[in-house]
């Protein structure tokens, strides 16, 4: 199931239907795989869609982006900028 999510958004029954196994049983893995957070829904209503969760790195380089483009643009708040860059070379050891 986690193959077919890599390089797209499906619906349980688009995934019963590639995996040819019972769309309950199909439903059921992937209340499993999203109660471990290891997958997303993509949208409230039913069929949901499902994609892979981000990786905590992942989450970690975009948050090195946001805070990068973020202090890029606040160049006014010299002093925020300098209280805030360790933390932003912090994270970016991490993602390394």
């Amino acid at each position: 199931m986690i193959n077919l999510l890599k390089n797209r958004e499906l619906t349980s029954i688009e995934i019963a239907s590639e995996l040819n196994i019972p769309k309950e049983n199909c439903a059921s893995y992937l209340n499993k795989l999203y109660n471990d957070g290891r997958i997303e829904r993509t949208n409230d209503r039913r069929p949901y869609k499902y994609k892979i969760a981000l990786s905590p790195k992942e989450l970690l380089k975009q948050l090195y982006n946001f805070m990068s483009n973020y202090m890029t643009f606040r160049k006014d708040k010299e002093e925020e900028v300098k209280q805030n860059r360790d933390l932003i070379l912090k994270v970016k050891e991490l993602i390394v």
